[in-house]
């Protein structure tokens, strides 16, 4: 595989399984300041909905019909009546780009709030699936498209090779870096993997060995980063670093490591976990 090949295919493992880490806040607000200024009368026109209704909080933007690309384009568009349609796309664009490079995105369509507390709350009681997740998974920010524009680029470098293994690993590692992250692209980016892999294999075994080691390798590499992330008390730069060398030690060891012991191991802690909780129950 070619260096360039190589490179852009770490750096897509490694910045989406970023974004699906606690840290991630810190740096989409970082990145949300290099665009912040003083409201314009097209932010405030945008606004306006939530300011007279003061409804959904930080996720108003996916409710108040005005946030929406389209919507957001009718709105601003309406709001001067003697500007040329050059002024108008430029107040669009700074008005667009203030709100999507802030953590909270902008979303992809509007939805209504009965809507998103109807699904979110089945999610959640169901699957246990936190809420703001269907709001992430509605929604898109700057930090996210860069991480799947990565995403984009490895595909298209990569997508003539043989190399099975390299298939493996970014279909596993941005499917699960996008669905814990709630990013929409990187998701369906990770789907073009799949389908691609399909087309290619026709009348043959569709996951082959390479293949699987590949999708272990992409699987433990981004789990252990961000389970350990997560788990690691303190500042959250201290669980993304213990988390990255963890990580980095199992992406080089992944051929070491087998997946039937780590299932026997978790299944031996889960069967002792009910076994002492049936003992206290019984006292």
């Amino acid at each position: 595989m070619k260096l360039s090949n190589k490179l852009i295919s770490e750096i897509a493992v490694w910045y989406n399984s970023f974004l699906a880490t606690d840290f991630s806040r810190k740096f989409e607000n970082w990145f949300g300041e290099l665009t912040e200024s003083t409201a314009t009368i097209y932010d405030k026109a945008v606004d306006e909905a939530y300011n007279t209704t003061h409804e959904g909080g930080w996720l108003h933007r996916l409710f108040d019909g005005s946030h929406d690309p389209v919507s957001m384009w009718n709105i601003v568009k309406d709001t001067k009546l003697d500007d040329t349609r050059k002024e108008e796309l430029a107040a669009f664009l700074e008005t667009f780009l203030k709100d999507f490079n802030t953590y909270a995105g902008l979303p992809l369509f509007s939805i209504s709030k009965d809507s998103y507390d109807k699904i979110a709350g089945q999610l959640s009681s169901t699957f246990h699936i936190p809420k703001n997740w269907f709001a992430d998974i509605q929604t898109l920010n700057g930090a996210e498209l860069i991480g799947s524009s990565i995403g984009v680029l490895a595909l298209i470098f990569n997508w003539n090779t043989e190399d099975r293994e390299k298939f493996g690993d970014l279909m596993s590692s941005l499917t699960i870096a996008g669905a814990f992250a709630g990013n929409p692209l990187t998701l369906i980016i990770a789907t073009i993997y799949l389908g691609r892999h399909y087309n290619k294999q026709k009348n043959k075994k569709f996951f082959s060995k390479d293949t699987l080691t590949g999708i272990k390798k992409g699987t433990l590499t981004t789990l252990v980063f961000i389970s350990t992330s997560a788990m690691i008390g303190g500042a959250a730069w201290i669980g993304l670093i213990f988390g990255l060398i963890l990580a980095v030690i199992v992406r080089k060891r992944h051929k070491d490591i087998s997946i039937k012991n780590i299932y026997e191991w978790f299944k031996t802690q889960i069967v002792s976990i009910f076994k002492k909780d049936n003992l206290k129950s019984s006292l």
